[in-house]
């Protein structure tokens, strides 16, 4: 179920696959767009939020990005 929650915002945002919206909530940090990237963590389950978290860690590597969504919990 919380798959398919974060199946659709990514598709409600014309993106093909939950990697797709993961890498939207590390470029709009990257961005400076904290009050978005914010948003879109919010919006997200909280097994999806934890499935972001590890994708961070895997995926890009950044303690600061990581830091920060960590924070929004």
């Amino acid at each position: 179920m919380t798959k398919s929650n974060l199946t659709k915002l990514a598709k409600a945002l014309d993106f093909q696959n939950e990697s797709d919206y993961f890498n939207y909530c590390v470029e709009s940090y990257y961005n400076g767009n904290f009050t978005q990237s914010k948003k879109l963590f919010n919006n997200m389950s909280r097994s999806d939020k934890h499935g972001l978290i590890e994708y961070l860690r895997v995926n890009v590597g950044d303690d600061a990005v990581h830091n920060y969504f960590v924070s929004l919990f």
